[in-house]
């Protein structure tokens, strides 16, 4: 409880009361609401204050480091546009180089193809009719009784392309064709066909007659000449 302490008062007054309730003299010492006031605003400012600095150091470090990765990348960029510069000058000079060989393939293709325009790799025979329909296949077994044409076939790599005349020469054994002896050059054919610059097969006209059993059996071999140039021979059998 509070005692006023009023000269002539000395009333007991309720320890919340302020004034005396009987004579309104003060209790105790009156607050300065406008000290208080101005101390909470003050101690506010410098937290806010406080706070600003700190949020403001971290917005520069944030700013220098976004700084220094953009001078990083770009750094990056410049390296990566002189590096394709210099495979743009790479390829330039590749694109040229490749001209060139092609020139020089090309002219060389040509010369050599006048004399060499393709290289045979095997050669093949089968038995057909005379509507080139299939008796034996290419490198079958070919059977004397059965024989009509023979036809060749060439696997090739061409080294031109267009229209080609071969000669064919066919070799007879003793027990040939033509007639008895030793082997000997039996037959001689001019075929044309068109060959490619690539690897390829072509047939060529076959050789014989329409009744079965033209060809006896024994040892046979055919040559493929273009011009004076023999390009490939291959020996057969028949059975």
């Amino acid at each position: 409880m509070k005692k006023c302490k009023q000269q002539g008062c000395g009333v007991v007054n309720d320890n919340h009361a302020i004034y005396c309730r009987a004579c309104g003299h003060p209790l105790g010492r009156r607050l300065n609401w406008p000290v208080i006031l101005l101390a909470v605003v003050t101690i506010a400012a410098l937290a806010f204050a406080g706070l600003y600095a700190e949020k403001l150091m971290q917005m520069r470090l944030m700013e220098q480091g976004i700084t220094q990765t953009s001078h990083q990348a770009t750094n990056q960029v410049r390296a990566l546009q002189q590096e394709v510069d210099s495979l743009r000058v790479q390829c330039l000079v590749l694109d040229s180089q490749k001209t060139a060989a092609a020139h020089r393939l090309a002219d060389f293709q040509a010369m050599v193809g006048k004399y060499y325009p393709l290289i045979i790799d095997s050669i093949k025979i089968a038995n057909v009719n005379y509507m080139h329909e299939v008796i034996d296949g290419f490198g079958a077994r070919l059977v004397s009784e059965r024989t009509q044409y023979l036809q060749p076939q060439l696997h090739y790599r061409g080294i031109m392309h267009g229209e080609v005349e071969f000669t064919v020469r066919w070799f007879t054994p003793e027990h040939g064709w033509f007639k008895s002896g030793a082997p000997r050059l039996s037959h001689t054919q001019r075929v044309s066909a068109y060959i490619y610059e690539e690897q390829k097969t072509v047939n060529l006209i076959g050789l014989g007659n329409s009744t079965p059993g033209f060809w006896s059996a024994g040892r046979y071999k055919i040559e493929i000449w273009y011009g004076k140039v023999l390009l490939a021979s291959q020996e057969f059998s028949i059975m």
